[in-house]
């Protein structure tokens, strides 16, 4: 047979593989050699822009995301109330709080998932500068004290002068008075909490993280409180288009948020 016949044989035979999806030449692109399982054919960057948009719809199973911080003296329970929230468990052994830690919880609040991001401050002064830098960015504040430590809860007009100095004016704030449950060693009766709470224009509540008296209430009053505010910003902002709205922090110390339409 002739070479050059030869020759167009096995080019023939090459363009049809080529063609039938067998083969491909070097110069083609990786993306075209490699499609991933459950796709026919080449990988188009069009399909893989879908395929990542899916994967973040996914990954976002929540509408809100709200900070929210524990401040109190050292030993009030703060932690113990966090872990009662976010894992219902609670620790008889106390260990302190070393800087900041935080937990995560979603909640359901009419209708929308609401991500709580909970921050666990330390109470010990060494450590007051790095808790103070988390008071910024609180979409509300949980003040903490223990009824059976007279101490604990004088000091809570001291926590709420670091929240004046420190956080934005129209942070949400709730008074705890925690360890409900030891009424027999108990130090400040609950009408002088009331009364703090009163004085200072924000709710309260008596608590117990070891028998978790009023410590869910507690969680989804203030993340209630917070996304009724945000609400109400949202009106002011736009009170006539129905668009939606972006809601974003502001350095001014007069307001946490700023809205913008998207």
């Amino acid at each position: 047979m002739c070479p050059l016949r030869v020759l167009g044989n096995l080019i023939l035979d090459r363009f049809r593989l080529q063609s039938s999806g067998f083969c491909r030449t070097r110069s083609e692109p990786e993306t075209q050699r490699r499609a991933p399982s459950g796709l026919d054919g080449p990988f188009s960057h069009r399909q893989h822009r879908d395929q990542r948009r899916e994967t973040v719809t996914m990954a976002k199973t929540y509408d809100y995301l709200l900070k929210l911080l524990l401040i109190g003296d050292s030993g009030v329970g703060k932690t113990c109330l966090l872990f009662r929230f976010s894992e219902d468990a609670f620790n008889t052994t106390f260990i302190a709080t070393i800087g900041i830690d935080f937990k995560i919880r979603t909640i359901d609040i009419e209708g929308k998932k609401i991500k709580l991001q909970i921050w666990d401050t330390a109470g010990q002064e060494r450590f007051r500068t790095i808790t103070t830098a988390y008071y910024r960015g609180a979409m509300g504040i949980m003040l903490v004290y223990d009824i059976t430590m007279e101490k604990s809860f004088d000091n809570i007009r001291n926590w709420i002068r670091n929240i004046e100095e420190h956080a934005s004016a129209d942070v949400e704030k709730m008074v705890l008075g925690n360890k409900c449950d030891m009424n027999d060693k108990r130090q400040v009766s609950r009408e002088r909490g009331e009364k703090l709470a009163i004085d200072y224009g924000i709710k309260f509540l008596e608590t117990s993280a070891k028998s978790g008296i009023n410590v869910e209430e507690a969680f989804l009053t203030l993340a209630t409180d917070i996304m009724s505010r945000l609400n109400r910003k949202m009106s002011d902002c736009n009170p006539s288009a129905g668009g939606p709205v972006n809601i974003s922090e502001s350095r001014s110390k007069k307001s946490l948020f700023r809205c913008s339409l998207l």
